[in-house]
């Protein structure tokens, strides 16, 4: 229940900073610790960052989440920001 709660707040943190994207966050429990595994599915199905969960649990804010999306977005030559574009 605690996956569901933290997948939540990510969400929520990156709509937030970041609207109108189409953000999708998934967090998979493996045997180094767990991972956040965030993607914006208007740019890509396939692409995405990870995130340890102990970084995110080290950061009460989830600035590390919301600095992680903005990447994506930067590296898909998008501003960070609020999404403007229309078709979404």
């Amino acid at each position: 229940m605690g996956d569901i709660s933290l997948a939540k707040r990510c969400a929520d943190t990156l709509n937030k900073h970041y609207p109108g994207h189409l953000w999708a966050v998934h967090i998979n429990d493996d045997k180094l610790g767990g991972t956040l595994v965030i993607r914006n599915l208007s740019l890509s199905f396939e692409y995405g960052y990870v995130l340890h969960l102990k970084r995110i649990y080290q950061d009460p804010n989830l600035k590390c989440v919301m600095l992680a999306a903005g990447e994506i977005l930067e590296r898909a030559g998008i501003k960070r920001g609020k999404n403007t574009d229309e078709r979404i």
